[in-house]
Formats: structure tokens, sequence, C-alpha cells
């Protein structure tokens, strides 16, 4: 039985051999078309680089969470929530913050892309879009944000255009980055700010509502004959 097995694999590794000799003109003609089919493909279809870059959250001070903690109760709608001492550290990062106006202009002026042929070729009407779309963001559950920008060449790439393609990855997610981080700054004095007149305030309602009532006292004493 083994040996009937052993002629057979001879007898069919034979005929492979003599169908590979018998056409190896045609298998060679072949493999060059595909080599030079896949080279021009690679010299006429658009180049896309990526850069990624990694965004640690900002660490919340707890300074005042204690009174924010005891006031968010009473806080109006959207304060409580901000001023909450469970807010996630990733909360800044999200789809809209990457979306906004705001972030597109600061890496658009902040990476100086204008001096670049391929961001200058863009509509001014679809600069900032194409400064959306070229942006992705993934949170991972570890607390690791990733950010990463995409910037794709046109036809028949030359060999600076891929060279600028790669820069401008480069240069958008890093402006990206660093944008996300002044947006975040700010959004933490805006808010210590509307926190600190939100307790300004109700401390002043507090204060004029006890001299109001001690008032009220020294009113009632005079009237009764009670005081001392």
């Amino acid at each position: 039985m083994q040996e009937s097995q052993d002629i057979s694999s001879y007898r069919e590794s034979s005929v492979f051999l003599r169908y590979i000799k018998h056409n190896i003109k045609k298998i060679l003609i072949v493999s060059l078309c595909c080599s030079i089919i896949g080279i021009l493909i690679s010299y006429i279809l658009p180049h896309t680089y990526s850069s990624t870059v990694m965004v640690l959250p900002v660490e919340q001070k707890n300074g005042g969470s204690g009174i924010a903690s005891l006031l968010s109760g009473n806080l109006p709608s959207g304060l409580g929530g901000i001023m909450g001492a469970n807010e996630s550290k990733n909360s800044f990062l999200s789809p809209e913050l990457l979306l906004s106006r705001t972030l597109s202009e600061m890496i658009e002026k902040q990476g100086n892309l204008k001096k670049y042929d391929q961001y200058l070729s863009i509509p001014d009407k679809d600069k900032i879009s194409e400064l959306r779309k070229s942006l992705s963001i993934d949170t991972r559950r570890s607390g690791i944000v990733l950010l990463e920008a995409n910037w794709s060449t046109g036809f028949f790439p030359s060999y600076q255009d891929k060279e600028q393609s790669s820069l401008l990855a480069s240069i958008i997610a890093n402006q990206a980055a660093y944008g996300i981080d002044i947006i975040s700054k700010n959004k933490s004095t805006s808010t210590a700010k509307r926190a600190r007149v939100f307790i300004d305030k109700i401390m002043a309602e507090n204060k004029a509502s006890l001299d109001s009532h001690y008032l009220a006292l020294q009113q009632f004493q005079k009237q009764n004959n009670s005081t001392k």
C-alpha cells in the first residue's frame, strides 16, 4: 500500500514538472506582465500616508472637588456635569472637538500649511473640511488615545509629492495634539471661572439672606423689648 502511494505521488510530481517545463515561457510572460502592471499602478494611483500620535488625557485637579460635589445638586443644568467629580478624563477628546473649526484653524496656522503646494491646491472653501476628514481618533479602554492623520497624494505622484504628503500627515497629527492640549486647558480655565462666578453668587445670596434675617431679628427684639 505504501509503495503504491509513493508511485502515485511520483507520477503526480512528474506530470507537474513536465507541465512547468512545457509552459515555462507562458509562466514567465504572465509573471512579467503582472510585475509591470503592479509597478505602473504604484506610479499611477495616489499614495496615502498616515501619522499617529499618542494623546494622554489631562489630569483633572482635585482641588475644589469637595465643594463641587456638595453644590452639584443645586447647580444649573450643564454646570453640574462640568464640575462633577466623575467627569471622564477623555471627555475633551470627543469627535466633536476633532470636527471643530477652531482646531482646524489652529492646525492650519500653527503648522503653516499654506506654504505647501498640496494644501494650497485645495480650494479655500474646502480646506477646513479636508483637515477634518484627515483626522481620526481611537480611544482605548486603557485610557490611551491615538490620534491619526492621513494625507494622500494625487494621481501620478512624484517623489516630491510623496515626501510632502508624508510631511503633511506628520504635521497635522502633531499640531492636532498640540491644539487639543491648548483647547482642553482653555476649557479647564473657563470651567474654573464659571464655577467661581457661581460660587460667589451663591455666597452673596446667602450673605444677603443672613443679613435680612439678622435685621428681622433685631426688629423683633426691639419691638418686644427682648434685647439684653
